[in-house]
């Protein structure tokens, strides 16, 4: 089974019916905290084992209008920069600069703090290991807890994974804690898989399109790729992505497996 959404409308392609759940709303910076006009966000999957959200951050705005740190401690959260610079920092003074394409990798528990620091609202998908329900959003209290990990992942700077297919990059970003993120980038005309479809039969699938043009065929319908088109395929279902345009096509894939080498990928041809 699928699904497959255009966010920025709202709207259902395979169904053509608009999904209220994925419209924008205002949020607050912490659990208990009034509704804070500088960030807005979007659900866009709210599964068992997946979530994912995109939060927009007004330009010069914190995480929250208050000061401190905030810690999530139920979930590993992966957040991918979309548009706009940040400044990222820690209970121990760290500060790093955070750009797009760049990708955060939060253990449970890890405190941290995030400011919009360009003259532009910061864009960011959000990816987690389960639903966005129970997902805790407090203020970092250094009395009680502990840092457990951070990582800062420069997409551009990673090393391509092995691949069968020379128009496909894949750079891995985050294997752990039962979640993996990668970035998949097809040149014009690439498709994954070459021939036939694919399947993941160990683990279900969020993709977000982040830039490019191509399309998604599953064996009843084939839908466009855009940006901001976000697809979820549960484990077992078939697929295909083709790169239809002139550029290159950038898909986020998150999996509810620890590695991909767990998520079970099989080429599949359909019975004629």
């Amino acid at each position: 089974m699928y699904t497959i959404i255009d966010v920025n409308n709202s709207l259902n392609l395979k169904t053509k019916e608009y999904e209220p759940e994925t419209r924008t709303r205002l949020a607050p910076g912490f659990d208990g905290d009034q509704l804070d006009k500088g960030h807005c966000v979007q659900w866009m999957w709210n599964t068992e084992k997946l979530g994912l959200i995109r939060v927009e951050q007004a330009a010069g705005m914190g995480t929250s209008p208050k000061e401190g740190f905030v810690f999530h401690d139920n979930r590993v959260e992966i957040e991918y920069l979309l548009d706009s610079v940040c400044d990222l920092s820690y209970p121990d003074g760290t500060h790093i600069e955070f750009l797009p394409g760049d990708c955060l990798c939060h253990a449970v528990g890890q405190p941290h703090r995030m400011e919009t620091v360009a003259p532009r609202h910061m864009e960011i998908a959000v990816f987690l290991n389960g639903s966005l329900d129970g997902c805790s959003r407090t203020h970092f209290d250094s009395r009680r807890h502990k840092e457990t990990g951070w990582q800062v992942k420069r997409c551009a700077e990673l090393p391509s994974a092995e691949w069968n297919n020379p128009l496909v990059d894949v750079k891995i970003v985050y294997e752990e804690d039962g979640i993996s993120f990668a970035e998949f980038i097809l040149q014009p005309g690439a498709q994954i898989p070459p021939r036939d479809f694919a399947r993941n039969s160990g683990a279900d699938e969020i993709v977000l399109v982040r830039s490019g043009r191509g399309l998604a065929i599953y064996p009843d319908q084939s839908y466009p790729l855009y940006a901001d088109v976000t697809a979820y395929n549960e484990a077992g279902q078939l697929y295909k992505y083709v790169n239809t345009g002139t550029e290159n096509l950038v898909l986020l894939c998150c999996f509810s497996a620890g590695s991909l080498k767990e998520i079970g990928y099989q080429e599949v041809k359909l019975d004629s």
